[in-house]
């Protein structure tokens, strides 16, 4: 009898897995999905070389889109069926990856943060999968280091003792500093904390040297504790920082209002130096976001009169006037604004009566430089669904 309720579950799972994907391929063939972005005012210019990855959804099913000037296209077209189906996509540093070494991306995570490349290492580390460990427990570490110039490649494990009771620990970041790998982590403890710790294993030997805590919040009765690790997403930028946040919020009933923000802390964590700093945030700015871009930390706040965006030098500890840009936006709780920052300038796409606004401003001098808005072809399919527009894309 077992037997046979797992063979009906899997074969209505495997129907209704092929029905889902059959009727997206049958909605993408009638090519009803048409967006662009039109610009309204500014130097058409600056969207040649961006486009918008969104999604689009209606009613059950949901599709995958890139967005520019010029139209909307599918970005599963390529991409496995599986792949298509649950929505995942490689990222572009990582799919170079398997591109240009193919044996030693195999069998490994595909996500970002557990690789690093310079002119000389791709290294590669992961923490091996564990239900729940105790102090004393032993974490196992896969390290796998490709030589580039030689094609050498070495793997190997090491285990360091768990200091906490963990749920679960995953890797952060890795990179090299002087022929040592660090592995940076973030653990989610059993009672409720979180941690951020560095593994530095010595690349000759494959020894773990030294296991370093670097923050632990942990719980406490009533108050909600949560920590955000920022980290340098643009490779070409300074990439000595890291940056991490923890708020704390007084925890609400349940079905009451939304928990109540008691604190806001901010910490850099100098890679070079080893060194932990406290930003002091000033009272009057009141962020909804931080960002770590370069060696800056940025906070922008909204009001009627524009945008602010604070900013604070790492490298000087101080916080430099801020820039002003004459772009109003209302703040939906429902769907936030996106705001990226890259190559020096200020994006933010922003929901506004039904539709999706795009703003451009230089991050350099405060100055407007382009507004847009995203437009969909007048057909039912189109109209009738919602689009949500998850990052802002430099096209190579």
């Amino acid at each position: 009898m077992k037997r046979y309720w797992k063979t009906l579950l899997i074969s209505f799972v495997s129907v209704m897995v092929i029905g889902f994907y059959y009727i997206q391929v049958a909605i993408a063939a009638k090519g009803d999905f048409t967006f662009k972005i039109e610009t309204t005012s500014g130097n058409e210019a600056e969207i040649d070389n961006i486009s918008l990855a969104a999604y689009y959804q209606r009613a059950f099913y949901q599709r995958q889109l890139n967005i520019s000037k010029d139209g909307s296209n599918s970005i599963n077209v390529n991409r496995s069926q599986i792949d298509y189906m649950f929505g995942q996509e490689l990222p572009k540093i990582v799919k170079e990856y398997i591109e240009e070494h193919r044996q030693f991306m195999r069998g490994k995570q595909y996500y970002e943060e557990n690789y690093f490349k310079d002119e000389d290492y791709l290294v590669y580390a992961a923490i091996q999968d564990f239900d729940q460990v105790r102090p004393g427990d032993l974490l196992t570490v896969e390290v796998d280091v490709l030589e580039l110039k030689t094609n050498e490649r070495s793997s190997f494990e090491i285990q360091t003792p768990a200091q906490e009771s963990y749920n679960w620990m995953g890797v952060r970041d890795v990179f090299m500093q002087d022929g040592k790998i660090k592995i940076v982590a973030t653990g989610s403890l059993v009672n409720s904390g979180e941690e951020l710790r560095i593994f530095t294993v010595d690349e000759k030997s494959k020894v773990l040297q030294e296991d370093k805590l670097i923050v632990k919040v942990a719980s406490e009765a009533g108050i909600v504790t949560n920590l955000y690790l920022h980290t340098n997403s643009n490779e070409s930028l300074n990439d000595n920082y890291y940056l991490y946040e923890i708020k704390k919020y007084k925890k609400m009933e349940y079905g009451g209002p939304s928990n109540e923000y008691l604190s806001h802390q901010l910490y850099v964590y100098n890679k070079l130096k080893n060194e932990v700093e406290e930003i002091v945030i000033p009272a009057e700015i009141k962020p909804k976001m931080t960002f770590l871009y370069g060696a800056q930390v940025f906070m922008p706040t909204y009001s009627a009169d524009g945008i602010e965006l604070n900013h604070y030098s790492i490298e000087t500890q101080q916080w430099e006037e801020p820039l002003h840009y004459d772009y109003t936006i209302t703040v939906n709780k429902e769907e936030p604004p996106l705001v990226q920052l890259m190559d020096e300038k200020l994006y933010i796409v922003n929901r506004v009566a039904g539709e999706h606004l795009l703003y451009i401003g230089d991050l350099r001098t405060g100055e407007s430089l382009y507004e847009g808005k995203i437009t969909a072809e007048h057909n039912e399919l189109s109209s009738n669904g919602k689009l949500h527009i998850a990052s802002v894309l430099k096209n190579n």
